[in-house]
């Protein structure tokens, strides 16, 4: 008669951690970072969009949104599905206190990710010259390698952000983001006021912030 309750403490103990982790006030104090990171990540990019379209020269905010749709055919080639299965599961396994295999999992995650990006990323460096052609971007076929391996850098800073939001690390997660969108507009700043804001120095401002992002991410 007294084994049933000792097991049962002995599982209730075994799940308050869990409790802790995944209870209400973890939630509500995790949605208070997302709304605060979401918040200054919103702000920070709003503001960036601006300042290029206003201070960005014509032809080189054209190139720059060809770019970016460039970049968006290659978030469509790398998406194998590795990212599904991390969000899918990442959860269930944290949940269940399996925390070795979610680290495992996200490790195998990111690692197919980014063979996905460096494959289609390898494959398309013959074919640089006609995609500047068919992307409007034969002045900028020297640029689209470069910003390629950023658009890389801001898919890993994507998937390992929302693979922490699925842990609930909403503070990791959006406050990372922030802070690498602010370094992005702090540098615009400061090639705006040196009078040196180009597309090749937007290229840059952008692989510095994705590169913090990444880092604190895994910090």
């Amino acid at each position: 008669m007294t084994e049933v309750p000792e097991n049962g403490q002995r599982e209730g103990a075994a799940q308050d951690p869990l409790r802790r982790h995944y209870g209400r006030k973890a939630a509500r104090r995790s949605f208070r970072h997302f709304l605060v990171g979401k918040g200054a990540k919103t702000v920070t990019s709003l503001a960036t969009l601006l300042l290029l379209a206003r201070w960005l020269s014509t032809p080189e905010y054209a190139a720059y949104i060809a770019l970016r749709a460039l970049v968006e055919v290659a978030r469509i080639l790398t998406a194998v599905g590795a990212t599904a299965v991390l969000y899918r599961y990442l959860p269930e396994l944290r949940a269940s206190g399996n925390n070795r295999s979610a680290y495992r999992l996200l490790g195998y995650g990111l690692g197919i990710r980014i063979s996905a990006i460096a494959l289609v990323f390898l494959i398309a460096l013959p074919f640089i010259p006609e995609l500047g052609a068919q992307f409007n971007l034969s002045d900028w076929v020297w640029l689209i390698p470069w910003f390629l391996l950023v658009g890389g850098l801001d898919f890993t800073s994507h998937t390992l952000s929302q693979s922490l939001e699925s842990f609930l690390w909403q503070r990791e997660a959006q406050y990372s983001l922030a802070a690498g969108n602010l370094v992005n507009f702090s540098l615009l700043l400061v090639f705006l006021f040196s009078d040196s804001l180009s597309l090749a120095n937007v290229v840059l401002a952008e692989a510095a912030g994705h590169i913090v992002a990444i880092v604190l991410q895994l910090y």
